[in-house]
């Protein structure tokens, strides 16, 4: 109701000013009309007519004198009436052209008042009939409301569905966890578990070891842990690798043997220290060579001062009892890389490096040799073929499928021994590792703590 009211009030107002414009437009015209003293404009096109009448008689005449002009002079008579009818004529054109120009100017003029009266009049009679309109629906009290259906009180809640919530959350919850599993699964492509060696690369699995950080700090510690905890799980995952590698040697007797890995920090340096003096701890006399010329470590890991080491060896300028250091741990010594060449994977290929490899086979019973990463530089490749074994180190969730198995192609398309590749690096947290290692310990500590019991006993 009270939207009626103020639209009939708007309406109004807008009447009454469409009133003023259209009496106002009204004066104007009339105004206008009685300015110019009209009171019944001429026909425009009448006038043109006319003015095409008199333009034809113009042509006509100066044709006719024309042709007088051949028979007589100015001065004839004939000429003379001709020639001021002519005038006359011309006159007449100038005349009603000069009056036609200003009907024009009056006629728009006039033709533009004309029909702003008519248009304010329109919009005045479409507001009035629009007022009187609005006016006779606000006298009507009938409505066009109805009852369809009456309210009803539910006898359940419309809202939350907890039975199909419950459906849909268990539903949701099994096989969306199925398909994120698969889908992670589907996207990590890294190598993880020894299933993954077993069956993606098609190698045989040698062992896995577990992170050192737990057990140690420092890079020197973790590359000496066989040797500051001998009695570690870390020192007998070692142990255990090393008894796969010879069991899986192609080879009767496995006297030098390549460790290598696919790409930098996969913890290849580590592996074969470790390896090194697990062995020298078993007795047998031990050389570990650092042939990763470019990012060398043995150095720091033994405490050396600066000794000439292998490519100063392969270059010359020293003999080869030089280059043997000796270390604390017994049975154990270590070749470092000593100063760095230009060039070297000639060093490694050469005549000398396959000499130096037969010397230190009639000195040692093993010979463990480090070499840079596979797909890195082909320092592997070139010493594959001349040792009796060779592992590939694998980190794992670190290293993709595919890179993997490439580089176990190139070592044995290079005809190296492949013996097979070791999971570094593992968490114990998964559960197939962690029984393994959870027993390992409860069966070393419970050993520990008799023997200590014993010793108390005694004293």
């Amino acid at each position: 109701l009270d939207t009626s009211k103020h639209a009939i009030f708007w309406l109004k107002e807008q009447l009454e000013t469409q009133k003023e414009k259209l009496e106002k437009s009204e004066l104007d015209l009339q105004k206008y009309l009685e300015e110019n003293r009209i009171t019944d404009l001429p026909k425009i096109e009448e006038r043109g007519r006319l003015i095409d009448t008199l333009r034809q008689e113009e042509a006509r005449m100066e044709t006719q004198l024309a042709e007088l002009s051949k028979r007589y002079k100015e001065k004839h008579p004939k000429m003379i009436r001709l020639i001021a009818e002519l005038d006359s004529v011309k006159q007449k054109i100038q005349e009603e052209t000069e009056r036609t120009l200003k009907l024009n100017e009056i006629a728009i003029r006039y033709s533009f008042l004309k029909r702003e009266v008519e248009n304010n009049r329109e919009l005045y009679n479409a507001l009035l009939k629009r007022t009187k309109e609005t006016g006779i629906s606000e006298e009507l009290t009938t409505t066009n409301i109805r009852v369809v259906d009456a309210a009803e009180v539910p006898d359940k809640p419309v809202k939350p569905k907890k039975r199909t919530n419950l459906l849909l959350g268990t539903f949701l919850g099994l096989f969306g966890g199925i398909f994120l599993s698969f889908f992670l699964e589907f996207i990590e492509d890294t190598v993880k578990t020894a299933e993954d060696i077993k069956e993606y690369l098609q190698a045989p699995f040698l062992g896995t070891l577990p992170s050192a950080k737990r057990e140690t700090k420092t890079i020197q510690q973790i590359d000496l842990i066989s040797h500051f905890k001998p009695k570690s799980m870390i020192a007998e995952s070692y142990r255990v690798i090393r008894t796969e590698i010879f069991r899986n040697s192609q080879n009767e007797v496995t006297r030098t043997l390549l460790v290598t890995s696919t790409l930098p920090k996969e913890g290849k340096t580590t592996v074969a220290t470790n390896l090194a003096i697990v062995l020298a701890q078993g007795g047998e006399r031990v050389l570990l060579v650092e042939a990763d010329t470019r990012r060398p470590r043995l150095k720091r890991t033994f405490n050396f001062d600066s000794p000439p080491g292998l490519c100063d060896y392969l270059t010359g300028k020293v003999q080869i009892d030089s280059i043997i250091q000796p270390t604390e741990i017994p049975n154990l010594k270590v070749i470092i890389s000593g100063h760095t060449p230009d060039y070297p994977a000639e060093l490694l290929n050469s005549a000398k490096m396959k000499e130096f490899l037969g010397i230190v086979k009639q000195k040692f019973e093993r010979v463990i040799i480090d070499t840079p990463p596979i797909l890195s530089v082909a320092d592997s490749l070139i010493l594959a073929d001349n040792v009796d074994a060779t592992i590939q180190i694998v980190k794992t969730d670190a290293v993709k499928k595919s890179s993997c198995l490439f580089a176990k192609q190139k070592l044995v398309s290079a005809e190296g021994k492949y013996v097979g590749a070791i999971l570094n690096n593992i968490d114990l947290n998964r559960e197939r590792y962690y029984y393994y290692y959870h027993y390992y310990r409860h069966y070393g500590e419970d050993k520990e703590r008799k023997r200590k019991k014993t010793t108390s006993s005694k004293m």
